[in-house]
């Protein structure tokens, strides 16, 4: 793993870090068009395949690194693409933000999005055992859950962490 990553390199390259206090502000569905144009209509025609649809085990430095208006509308998209596809019995989706899989380990990745082949056996691991899964019930609470973890992996940064509105 040491020859995989270098992660004080990752941290140094990207300072500083953005500590965010999100509010997270409702968009309306049909402003994701790839949501619209592309996932509904494939899930739709196609009510015989089963879709497993997962957020990839970025590094929390990947999400600190977002201005607010990044990750706002990051969040909606998760949200909206949470509610649409849970009107199809023939779709999961799924995230691995909450789960401890070491996405706070930078030395796990070779930058802040490409993560080591460990992490995506662990995602894959997690998809099998139902893991992650994100339901229309629980994306409040795992946004929130989400943010506040984000948040103290940027405090954990000290000084190089500072508040951003833009």
């Amino acid at each position: 793993l040491s020859s995989f990553g270098k992660g004080h390199v990752i941290f140094e390259k990207n300072l500083p870090l953005y500590k965010k206090e999100w509010s997270v502000e409702p968009k309306d569905p049909e402003d994701f068009e790839s949501i619209k144009d592309i996932i509904l209509p494939t899930v739709a025609a196609n009510h015989d395949i089963k879709f497993v649809f997962f957020f990839p085990p970025y590094s929390l430095h990947f999400y600190a690194l977002q201005k607010q208006g990044e990750f706002k509308e990051m969040i909606e998209f998760r949200r909206n693409l949470v509610k649409e596809l849970s009107k199809y019995e023939n779709t999961e989706i799924y995230a691995f933000d909450l789960l401890n899989m070491g996405t706070d380990d930078l030395n796990q990745y070779k930058d802040i999005g490409h993560y080591h082949p460990d992490l995506g056996k662990k995602a894959i691991t997690a998809i099998s055992s139902g893991k992650g899964r994100l339901r229309v019930e629980e994306i409040e609470r795992h946004i929130q859950k989400f943010t506040k973890k984000i948040n103290a992996y940027c405090s954990a940064a000290g000084s190089q962490c500072r508040e951003t509105n833009g």
